[in-house]
């Protein structure tokens, strides 16, 4: 029995933010600032930008949506899993969530989120999410057998559910025996031939191979990528293509609170797959070939490998009215902003100083020369267990002061960002290993 190795967010438990923090102009008021408060909804996540994919937040099909079949640990129900239209399962009649990090419902939420006030919206929310869990036995583990039959299934519920895409956001630890090999090929061989593209994660192990089953023929695999093109530290190398896969927005699938930050190429995978699907459900009629192809080679050239741009993929194939025709709105600017940020200018690297706080805990970091009206976004890091820094806190204010509350750090990072253009972001100046802990 070969168990799933899996694609987990990385998620530092014990560093994570506690709430939205309130923004607040001075000292007197920092107890208040950094009270939790309830979550806003992600409307704008790192995702969709990165992937060139904010246009689909809003776009509606001309027809019903393509479908995707998830294969994963279940879907529980949230107000962001509405468009999960079917909960099935490889074993048992209840397709929940039977994960304890809700890993298959925080991939649904990726995909699909609406817009309504709670967690975040997903790449796609016009996509329809079959979710099919692939545990069973008692155990929250996936085995070969199970990936095997719940991509049975998907091909099975394919024809009356208008499902285009089978994504696998797991990957399967150690080598495949013959007969599993077998088995698996077969399945996927059915799936394309019924009219499905199989996804699947590359798998998170730091630059090894490609894992299974997203090394497979017929399998397009996905690694993940960081805002700048370069390969996740945590990822797989030598996949077909790459999607983000860390430093992404998601939220909690209890609270719909967000987290700081997330990473894995589950999540990658996710994406692709919705981004398929949307393809897919303006032009129904593209094969499984061509509609990966139109991914693949609209891609961009980036270090890490091909990475996904979704809006070029519609260009590619035709579809360039519908990315026009949903632009998000550019904001507007901030009072006094005047002309002093353009695309243009140059946004120098902060010169800040830092104060812990005791009661509650956390930090609040002070920039003595932020531009009028721009930005600034603080990130707080931590050392796991196994030594990895892990994002665990993360603010954007138009402020001089940015508060935080964690309970320690390891590493602090400060940039400027223009408002009024996402991508024009100053230097970073970065405090490693401060001498700065919350008292205990």
């Amino acid at each position: 029995m070969t168990p799933l190795v899996r694609t987990n967010r990385h998620r530092s438990v014990r560093l994570r933010v506690a709430g939205a923090l309130a923004g607040c102009g001075g000292l007197l008021v920092l107890s208040a600032c950094l009270a939790p408060a309830a979550g806003a909804e992600i409307t704008s996540t790192a995702q969709a930008q990165i992937a060139n994919a904010a246009f689909l937040a809003t776009a509606v099909p001309p027809g019903p949506a393509a479908g995707v079949c998830l294969v994963d640990t279940g879907v529980d129900a949230n107000p962001d899993t509405s468009h999960v239209v079917a909960r099935l399962a490889v074993e048992g009649d209840i397709g929940t969530d039977d994960d304890a990090t809700k890993h298959g419902t925080s991939m649904a939420m990726l995909m699909g989120a609406g817009r309504n006030g709670f967690g975040m919206v997903g790449l796609f929310p016009a996509v329809r999410v079959v979710s099919v869990r692939a545990t069973g036995g008692g155990s929250a583990a996936i085995t070969v057998g199970g990936v095997v039959n719940a991509i049975r299934r998907c091909s099975e519920a394919a024809p009356g559910r208008g499902l285009r895409v089978i994504e696998l956001a797991l990957a399967l630890g150690g080598v495949l025996g013959a007969e599993q090999t077998a088995q698996v090929a077969e399945v996927i061989a059915i799936a394309r031939t019924t009219g499905l593209n199989v996804v699947a994660a590359a798998g998170n192990n730091a630059g090894g191979p490609v894992g299974n089953p997203a090394s497979q023929p017929g399998v397009l695999s996905v690694g993940g990528s960081a805002a700048h093109g370069e390969r996740c530290a945590g990822s797989a190398a030598g996949a077909a293509l790459q999607a983000p896969g860390c430093g992404l927005d998601e939220a909690d699938p209890a609270t719909g609170n967000a987290f700081g930050a997330t990473s894995g190429t589950s999540q990658a995978s996710a994406l692709v797959a919705a981004a398929l699907a949307a393809l897919r459900s303006w032009r129904p009629e593209l094969s499984v070939m061509e509609a990966e192809q139109g991914l693949i080679d609209s891609a961009r050239t980036a270090p890490g490998g091909r990475l996904i741009d979704i809006a070029a993929a519609f260009r590619r194939l035709g579809l360039g009215a519908v990315v026009d025709a949903n632009r998000p709105a550019a904001p507007a600017p901030a009072a006094g902003l005047g002309t002093s940020l353009t695309p243009q200018a140059r946004l120098p690297r902060p010169r800040v100083r830092v104060r812990a706080t005791r009661a509650p805990q956390g930090v609040i970091v002070f920039a003595r020369n932020r531009p009028r009206g721009a930005l600034m976004v603080v990130s707080a890091g931590a050392v796991d267990a196994k030594g990895r820094l892990r994002q665990v806190a993360r603010r954007a204010l138009r402020s001089g002061l940015v508060a935080l509350r964690v309970t320690e750090w390891d590493e602090l990072r400060v940039h400027f960002r223009d408002p009024t253009d996402a991508r024009l972001m100053g230097p970073v100046t970065v405090l490693a290993h401060p001498p700065h802990r919350s008292p205990s």
